[in-house]
């Protein structure tokens, strides 16, 4: 099924629940009411395999400062600030137990959530290392989608969104994890925005591709 996570390396199933600061701080990016943010990996999290903490906060960093992102919006600018500022957000790699433990697992399919008690954007380490099926094994991009997926919710976007017509680019708060298909995510839960007509998008991992 396309929500089970694809074969590939070994992730943390249970982490220390706490959590290391990585990266340093950055200028601003983008023109609108600055976000400030930092980046952190929770302790247990071995981050070796794919690039370590560096490499994990290099594809933040970038992801939030990509034209095609939410900077393109004039509403939206971000900062990544030292711990003590008290950012407005925080943009953690967290491990399977963790994840569930914030985000809950009623569905049973490994996800990433915005926690608001602590602005908590939570990035299921499962779903880093193994991607989604949907993306066609595009890891790269299906990192991409995950922060601007998850870092919408932070930005009140807290409904998600539908597929508009076959063969267009999903839209960036689609449950693009789970499906491109507006009638199998209807079937997953049919109290979402999803309608059951069977129009399929094309995965999308920017906010804003084609810019405003």
């Amino acid at each position: 099924p396309p929500t089970e996570l694809p074969p590939g390396g070994p992730f943390t199933q249970e982490g220390e629940g706490s959590f290391r600061v990585v990266g340093n701080p950055l200028p601003p990016v983008g023109e609108g009411r600055v976000y400030t943010y930092v980046v952190e990996v929770e302790n247990g999290i071995n981050t070796a395999a794919y690039g370590g903490d560096d490499g994990f906060v290099s594809v933040v960093d970038a992801t939030l400062a990509n034209p095609k992102g939410w900077i393109a919006n004039q509403d939206y600018a971000f900062q990544h600030v030292r711990p003590g500022e008290d950012p407005d957000l925080r943009i953690q790699l967290s491990s399977l137990a963790t994840t569930h433990a914030l985000c809950g697992n009623d569905i049973e399919m490994e996800t990433s959530c915005f926690y608001s008690d602590g602005n908590r954007v939570l990035i299921n380490e499962s779903r880093w290392i193994r991607g989604a099926l949907p993306f066609d094994g595009d890891l790269g991009s299906y990192r991409q989608y995950l922060i601007n997926h998850e870092v919408g919710h932070g930005l009140g976007y807290a409904a998600h969104d539908y597929c508009a017509a076959d063969g267009e680019l999903a839209p960036i708060m689609m449950q693009q994890t789970l499906s491109l298909n507006n009638s199998e995510l209807y079937r997953i839960d049919p109290d979402e925005v999803y309608p059951d007509d069977d129009a399929t998008c094309v995965y999308n991992p920017w906010p804003y591709p084609r810019g405003l």
